[in-house]
């Protein structure tokens, strides 16, 4: 008698392998929106950190700003202390 090359494999251990490659595409499938998150979450973060970049830079101009104000107001009146509320700069 003849022996085939060919050998029909029980059904519960093609279901297990079937049921094996739905895991793998159901974890490739999760792999992708979880990618297309990171993406998105990657895009507001760059442009978070832009913004945060700018405010910075606004933040060292104003405070330049700031500093030149005080020599402006020290060369013209001397040494002293300026009180925002009332307005009054008092000589020291």
């Amino acid at each position: 008698m003849e022996e085939s090359n060919e050998i029909k494999l029980p059904e519960d251990l093609l279901l297990e392998i079937q049921s094996l490659k739905d895991k793998l595409t159901e974890n490739v499938i999760k792999i992708g929106r979880l990618s297309v998150q990171k993406s998105f979450y990657e895009r507001d973060l760059e442009m978070i950190n832009m913004e945060l970049n700018t405010l910075f830079n606004d933040a060292e101009n104003i405070s330049n700003l700031e500093q030149e104000m005080e020599i402006k107001i020290t060369t013209q009146y001397g040494a002293g202390k300026l009180d925002l509320a009332s307005g009054l700069f008092i000589k020291v």
